[in-house]
């Protein structure tokens, strides 16, 4: 017996003891203020009826992410909810903003008082602003943005003093100006529209004047030109596909209405036939500003082409027979 009685009182005692730690450390002002700096801007399941999202700040160019079914649109001018000129915006951009704003993370305490806000820059002028509104336009969210420092960066929500701080993750969505966010990829989701590179049956390329046009299918597995017995490199065919596809241009550029008649193709046109007989073309218009304006028939936007594309695009006929140690 005095052997269990002492086992107990052991037991007893350990047990206090663990207890003891326990409640130290979950009562620690170290462990809570570690739990006050775990914060979410947004609240995940609010952020699934966003439906626009303005992004703005001094001396920058204010944008405005609108949402239309699923996909989102991009504009910079003055009320782009009611309608002002829109263009596809990056999806997966907006999708890395939204989940920045939910992603809960380390924002440390800085400041309870709205006396220190000017200091932080999260006054009611800040730096930057991030609001996130729903199909009502009701803010969901409103961030001011305020002073970086190294790493970090100062924020405040619209309706609270306490000013936060945390890494600077925010900076890259509302420096980059509109033509950060705009979709300017010529055949977007292609894949959805069954346009792959092994759909693709048939090549046929239009170059500019004197460049003769030629045509490559593939026959049973293979590519081979139209018309003409040279062997065909069939790697260097894979890669243009690919690279067109692929292809993204520089911005879109504002409409050529007055010029539609200089979309005729002569200045150079190339189509994607695939199997089920549907083709898609890419047709080169005049210059604008730099660019070669280029219309994709699947697209009702005008994109501008650097010209370093327009030359990988329009590769000539030599560029894709095969040589001796080719296919």
């Amino acid at each position: 017996m005095p052997y269990n009685k002492k086992l107990i009182t052991l037991a007893g005692i350990t047990g206090a003891l663990v207890i003891i730690y326990v409640l130290s450390f979950v009562l620690s002002p170290q462990t809570r203020a570690s739990r006050a700096a775990r914060w979410t801007p947004l609240d995940g399941k609010t952020a699934l009826v966003a439906a626009a999202i303005e992004l703005e700040g001094i001396g920058r160019e204010r944008v405005t992410l609108i949402k239309e079914g699923e996909a989102w649109f991009v504009s910079t001018e003055e009320g782009a909810e009611e309608g002002a000129q829109k263009k596809p915006a990056r999806s997966d951009r907006v999708d890395d903003l939204l989940s920045a704003l939910t992603r809960e993370d380390f924002y440390p305490v800085r400041s309870r008082s709205a006396s220190s806000w000017e200091k932080f820059g999260v006054s009611e002028n800040p730096a930057s602003k991030i609001v996130v509104k729903d199909a009502g336009k009701e803010k969901l969210l409103e961030l001011d943005l305020g002073e970086v420092s190294g790493n970090e960066i100062y924020l405040r929500r619209a309706g609270e003093d306490t000013v936060r701080s945390t890494a600077d993750i925010f900076s890259a969505f509302v420096s980059g100006g509109g033509a950060s966010w705009r979709d300017t990829r010529l055949f977007p989701d292609h894949d959805k529209q069954q346009l792959t590179v092994e759909s693709v049956q048939r090549l046929r390329v239009a170059p500019s004047a004197p460049e003769e046009p030629f045509s490559i299918v593939r026959e049973k597995g293979a590519w081979q030109f139209d018309g003409s017995a040279e062997a065909v490199d069939s790697a260097a065919v894979t890669a243009a596909i690919r690279f067109i596809l692929d292809c993204s241009g520089d911005d879109f550029i504002p409409d050529l209405a007055p010029f539609a008649n200089q979309f005729s193709g002569s200045a150079g046109k190339i189509i994607l036939e695939i199997g089920d007989g549907t083709a898609h073309t890419l047709t080169l218009g005049p210059k604008f500003e730099g660019k070669q304006s280029a219309r994709v028939s699947s697209s009702p936007y005008i994109y501008g082409l650097a010209d370093w594309t327009v030359s990988r695009l329009f590769r000539g006929k030599s560029e894709y027979v095969a040589t001796g140690n080719g296919e």
